[in-house]
């Protein structure tokens, strides 16, 4: 990486950084391009050189998350387990940025791009293990299966994670284990 490169990130990072912080008190669409340059210590010019405008650097955060986690799930899928590690274990390192990026302050509609993301994944797993569901059925399967869980995370996220994550993937894995058994 040569210095242009390396000041690029960091200016990226800078911003990011002053824009999560704005987002824990002010709705995305209160927080200035001002705001984030002065406690970025960037000039305006500089903004627009990364980013279009405040929605930008937001959309550009959850696109990062979201790509980042349709990567981490390929190798994991076979295994509920060791999907259920790999979801927990990224928003466990990246706790703060989940926590904020799916509150009320920032894009109401995360945990849905967060389920339609994951929906595209598992959806061909859905199909092989249930070839007898139709595709409604298997969808409405996915969606309280995907749901719920999401559910069970999300109140995991906002009590600071304190619960291990072994305790609730079991939890996890059993209740949804045997919703699925309840269909076979």
């Amino acid at each position: 990486m040569n210095v242009a490169d390396a000041r690029v990130i960091g200016t990226r990072n800078a911003i990011r950084k002053s824009f999560l912080e704005l987002l824990r008190n002010k709705t995305v669409n209160r927080i200035t391009v001002r705001e984030i340059c002065e406690m970025s210590r960037i000039n305006r010019s500089t903004f627009y050189k990364h980013y279009r405008d405040i929605p930008d650097v937001l959309e550009k955060m959850e696109e990062e998350i979201l790509s980042g986690l349709t990567e981490n799930l390929k190798p994991t899928l076979p295994r509920m387990e060791s999907y259920l590690d790999m979801v927990m274990t990224e928003m466990k390192a990246r706790g703060d940025i989940y926590l904020i990026l799916a509150s009320e302050n920032a894009d109401p509609d995360f945990p849905a791009k967060i389920f339609w993301c994951c929906y595209r994944a598992v959806y061909p797993q859905f199909e092989r293990k249930f070839p007898y569901l139709t595709d409604a059925q298997r969808d409405m399967v996915y969606r309280f299966l995907a749901q719920g869980s999401g559910g069970i995370l999300s109140g995991w996220i906002r009590d600071g994670m304190q619960e291990p994550k072994e305790k609730v993937i079991d939890l996890l894995l059993r209740l949804n284990g045997g919703a699925v058994s309840l269909l076979q």
